[in-house]
């Protein structure tokens, strides 16, 4: 039986993980446009606008990365059996609401590139705790 556990620790920490790293990016952004002289009456449509452009694209998509892979390796360090099983339904689980999640905003074809690559680098969050931690 897959430990609901982890489950849920992984899911957790994806959701968590990716507010703050949300969070961490647009204060960035928003002091980078600030000190570039940016109009505050304007602020969230320049917001919107460069984090659909690099680098800022690219800092959010590492960042998510990151918090992916922390949340499979979460995902096993808790299940410690069947870490592949409970990582799997994680990845799932996140990559259909990261999907639902991006409807409005990218193409189907890139909402779901980046959806299997999230789930992905969950799986590979696990195969790295399990290669820490052998059976």
């Amino acid at each position: 039986m897959v430990s609901f556990k982890a489950v849920i620790a992984g899911i957790l920490t994806d959701i968590a993980g990716s507010i703050i790293a949300g969070v961490l990016v647009s204060i960035a952004l928003v002091i980078y446009l600030v000190s570039n002289g940016a109009d505050e009456n304007n602020m969230e449509a320049m917001i919107m606008e460069n984090m659909v452009r690099p680098p800022w694209s690219i800092i959010s998509f590492a960042m998510a990365a990151l918090v992916s892979l922390m949340a499979g390796y979460v995902t096993a360090k808790v299940a410690k059996v069947q870490v592949y099983y409970a990582a799997g339904i994680v990845a799932l689980l996140t990559a259909a609401y990261g999907f639902y999640a991006g409807l409005g905003m990218y193409s189907h074809v890139m909402n779901a590139g980046v959806s299997v690559f999230s789930a992905a680098i969950v799986m590979l969050g696990a195969w790295l705790w399990r290669k820490r931690n052998p059976a």
